[in-house]
This record gives C-alpha cells, sequence and structure tokens, in this order.
C-alpha cells in the first residue's frame, strides 16, 4: 500500500478492511493513520501490518484475506492524499508479480453500468473480473447482472444475473470468459447494477498463462469505462 500526503495539513486516516474472512461481526478490520504534511508512506504488506499493530479479527499468519479498503479522513476531506495499492503473488523464485492500481475518488464510482474490454482465455492469457459494493450510501447489497460479448463476432456470448456483493464488499470471477463464455478467447463484459443503493467499482485483471500456474502469472489491470 502506498500512501502520500502532499498537502500543507496533517491528516488522520481511517482505513477499513472488509474481507470475508476477517473475524469480526461486519467482517471489516479497522485502523487509524497519522500522516504529516508532504509525509508519503509504504506499507510492503497490508495484513502483516494490521496484524502487527493488534487491529482485531485479522487472524493467524498465513490465512489468506482478500478483499476491500475504505480510506475516509476523520476531519475535513482527502483532498491531497494519493493512494495506491499492488497486489502481487510469488513467482516462485523469491520474487512476485503483481498488480499496481490507484484509489478511486468518492463520487467517481459507477451507478448503473459500466464495461470491461480487452478480456482474454487463450492458451497465453486468462482474464478475471471484479466487483466492489462501495456502500458510499448504506448497508445495501448490491445485485448484478454480467452481459458477455464475444469481442471477435459482437455477439452476446452469455448473460449471467443474480450476482450479489455485499455493502462494502469484492469479489472476483475467476476465468470470467472461460468459466461463463466456454469457447470465447477475447471478448468484454457489461454490468448492470439491478439492485441496490451503492455505487460500485469494477475491474478486470489480464493474467500471463492460460491457467494458474502456467507462464509467469503476471497480471496487467484493466479499469472499468462508463458508458
Amino acid at each position: 500500500l502506498m500512501m502520500t500526503n502532499f498537502s500543507e495539513a496533517a491528516k488522520t486516516v481511517m482505513f477499513q478492511f472488509r474481507a470475508e474472512a476477517i473475524q469480526t461481526p461486519d467482517k471489516t478490520a479497522r485502523v487509524e493513520w497519522n500522516f504529516q504534511p508532504g509525509q508519503q508512506v509504504i506499507v510492503p504488506n497490508v495484513v502483516d501490518m494490521l496484524r502487527k499493530l493488534g487491529v482485531p479479527g485479522v487472524g493467524r499468519p498465513g490465512q489468506t484475506l482478500a478483499g476491500a479498503l475504505l480510506a475516509t479522513v476523520a476531519e475535513g476531506d482527502m483532498s491531497g492524499i494519493v493512494i495506491g495499492a499492488r497486489t502481487g503473488s510469488s513467482d516462485g523464485r523469491g520474487g512476485q508479480y503483481g498488480v499496481f492500481y490507484n484509489a478511486v475518488p468518492y463520487g467517481e464510482a459507477f451507478l448503473e453500468s459500466a464495461w470491461v474490454e480487452a478480456l482474454q482465455q487463450n492458451e497465453e492469457n486468462r482474464s478475471n473480473l471484479a466487483l466492489i459494493n462501495t456502500s458510499e450510501v448504506d448497508d445495501s447489497a448490491s445485485v448484478f447482472q454480467l452481459d458477455i460479448y464475444d469481442g471477435a463476432t459482437g455477439m452476446l456470448a452469455n448473460t449471467v444475473t443474480g450476482l450479489r456483493v455485499e455493502a462494502g464488499a469484492w469479489h472476483q470471477f475467476n476465468g470470467i470468459l472461460g468459466n461463463y463464455a466456454p469457447g470465447t478467447t477475447q471478448g468484454y463484459v457489461r454490468i448492470t447494477k439491478i439492485s441496490g443503493n451503492n455505487p460500485f467499482l469494477a475491474y478486470g485483471v489480464v493474467n500471463d498463462g492460460g491457467a494458474p500456474g502456467q507462464r509467469s502469472g503476471d497480471g496487467a489491470y484493466l479499469p472499468a469505462a462508463g458508458q
């Protein structure tokens, strides 16, 4: 996690990390961080940091946690704060492959629909699709429909509906083309929220290798776009 306060004021940022495996009633771990003007902080491992700080619910070392991180400030607004994250996995040789992405500011999430393009599923690449319920409005769950299109023909390959994401939660659909539109080697997805009050975020990842464990596993981030 990379965090920079380039403003001229000190900021107290409150982080909420929500994941299904977090052992609290609302599946959320919380921590505050004080930033001085001009300060930059790089945290090599967010979950390890939470454990070292004794934050309740993050579990034992070695337990996998995957979810969404929400950042707010105790007073004022987030102007001057820049946050980014890198999610990585071992390359089996002591290094890591990963994907870097910036935080999305409040008010820039999608209200009704979004598109994720450039998805692939072949011998060299595979793709994942992720959705996040921002919980900006209330604690309602969101239900989504995915229209998956074959990029070679422009035809609708499959429609998946009834996909529920709880408030503040993150969900990833691994192998989105291979598992939900078999035979589609490259395509794109229209994401439509069919119920729920909260805006949402969406993105795709193209990984090197037709299946997990093949080739390098390195990933490329695909941000969603609105209509």
